[in-house]
């Protein structure tokens, strides 16, 4: 956790639990949380934790499978935005890039940086992926969640109706 001051005074801590197919994520992070993130980066120490309600199977070969919510396409997608947080190295890139995947009417399409999507793409691919998403699933499972999206701010669940407000109050 990232102590210390934005321009607004205090920096808050946001972490966002979702699953890549989730129609109440994607309208969530394509919309809401992105501008959220894009007005207040500064004052923001954000977390993504793209796994959601899927399940990790270790496969006895020292490599793991995963069984998603919405099928196989999903855990490629939750694989390709964990790659994007790792590829990328850039938290605010990685919000954006993510968000891009997720809106409903940009599906398919990556970043204007064709670099960057293949290094993402051959990521998920490999077992990189399935190491970051394993990792993730680890995290979902510390942090209990029981829904997607789970946003927290400063530790604490707030209602993706009131996020941007909540977000607001923590930071100023």
């Amino acid at each position: 956790m990232t102590v210390g001051y934005g321009y607004g005074g205090a920096m808050a801590t946001v972490a966002m639990y979702y699953e890549a197919l989730c129609p109440s994520c994607r309208q969530f992070d394509s919309s809401v949380f992105k501008q959220t993130v894009l007005e207040l980066v500064p004052d923001l120490d954000i977390h993504l934790c793209p796994y959601g309600n899927a399940k990790t199977i270790d496969n006895g070969f020292g490599g793991y499978e995963f069984v998603s919510q919405h099928g196989p396409a999903e855990t490629y997608g939750n694989k390709l935005h964990a790659c994007a947080i790792d590829v990328l190295q850039n938290i605010t890139a990685a919000v954006v890039y993510n968000a891009c995947l997720m809106d409903l009417s940009q599906a398919g399409r990556g970043s204007d940086d064709a670099a960057a999507d293949m290094a993402i793409k051959q990521c998920a691919k490999a077992d990189r992926g399935s190491q970051l998403l394993k990792y993730y699933g680890d995290e979902s499972k510390k942090a209990d969640i029981n829904h997607v999206p789970t946003v927290l701010v400063n530790g604490v669940p707030v209602s993706t109706g009131n996020f941007k407000e909540e977000v607001y109050k923590a930071v100023y």
